[in-house]
Parts: C-alpha cells; structure tokens; sequence
C-alpha cells in the first residue's frame, strides 16, 4: 500500500475506521499500523503542511553546531510535537471504541529537544501499554538527527508478552534473541520504506 495525503483530518480518521471496523467484523483484537504512519496527522491539515514548508525554509533551521549545515530536525518539529500527541488521542478513541489493542505505527516524537522515531501500543481502554524509540536508525534517520532508543520494551498483554520495536531491528537477529530473553511471545515491527 503506497502512503497518500489526506485532504483533511476527518478523511484521514473516515479511512482509518473504516480499515478497523472491517478487522474487527473479522475478530481482530489487534490492529497494527505502519511506521511514521503517526505524521499524516500532520499533513492532513493544509495549515500545518504550509507551515512546514515555510520553515524548512529557514536559515535558522540549519546545523547550529557549525557542522555541516544539515537541518535540524528537533528544531523544526518542535512547533508541530503536539501533532504527535493528537495522533495517539485519536488512536485511543478506537482503541476504547472497538475494545482493540492498537500498535499505532510510529510517530515522531519530541521529547528534552530531541526527536524520536517512537512505536506506541495502546490497550483496549486507550491507555499507553508501551513505547519503544528505534533502536537501529536508517542512514536517513542519522542523517536528520533522529536520537536513538536505549532499551527494548517487552509488554504483557492478553495475547502474549509482545516486544515492541521498528523498523531496522526486524534485521538484527540479537534483537529478537534479546526479545525472547525477555519472554516475548512475539514481537511487532511497524515498517515504512524511507523511500
């Protein structure tokens, strides 16, 4: 499935019950999303999207440390963190509303000015059961001064105990081996291609 653009906010909720309701007509008890699927929030909104644009035009944004002028990442997302938050209240409502675990994908997360590439899982009454901040970052992700995770998050769930991780560490097998040292049954790997 190839990642688009919602026109608004409400289509992008609209699509996402959609796919849920049909999973759970199925008995789904888990729905799982796509990593950095936690941005189209962000560009759902016109508003927000020109703003993005605006300030990745500025100067400013660049490599304050004098290196090589790359962008800044934490400052530029730091306006737009709570868009991050609003994309986890609005997984929590389907979560609660369909009595689902949800793994929401990732987001990217701003936290103590840094920005991490963050996969969240919910419980069936909306609250946060885990968080698991990428281990292993693409070239691209260093590129853009994503800040790496320290640990592996293992939670105890009615379907097992699940490691939650993204992306690269699908490609490392200590980490499924440090997985299963922490008694997970099983892991879950929002990927995204990066391209």
């Amino acid at each position: 499935v190839k990642a688009k653009v919602y026109p608004s906010l409400d289509a992008m909720v609209r699509d996402i019950d959609r796919y849920i309701r049909a999973a759970v007509r199925r008995g789904a008890g888990l729905i799982c999303f796509p990593e950095l699927f936690g941005l189209f929030t962000a560009f759902a909104s016109p508003l927000v999207r020109g703003a993005f644009r605006a300030l990745t035009a500025l100067p400013s944004l660049g490599d304050s440390s004098g290196g090589d002028g790359g962008l800044n990442l934490a400052k530029l997302y730091a306006p737009f963190a709570f868009l991050s938050e609003r994309y986890i209240a609005i997984m929590a409502r389907f979560a609660r509303h369909y009595n689902i675990w949800v793994s929401c994908g990732s987001v990217l997360a701003y936290q103590e000015g840094r920005v991490y590439n963050r996969h969240i899982l919910l419980n069936n009454a909306g609250g946060i059961a885990g968080i698991q901040d990428k281990l292993h970052l693409e070239p691209e992700e260093e590129a853009l001064s994503l800040s790496r995770g320290q640990t592996l998050t293992v939670v105890d769930t009615p379907l097992g105990k699940i490691a939650l991780t993204v992306c690269m560490e699908d490609t490392d097998f200590e980490t499924f081996k440090k997985a299963k040292g922490l008694g997970a049954d099983f892991a879950l790997v929002p990927i995204a291609n990066m391209e």
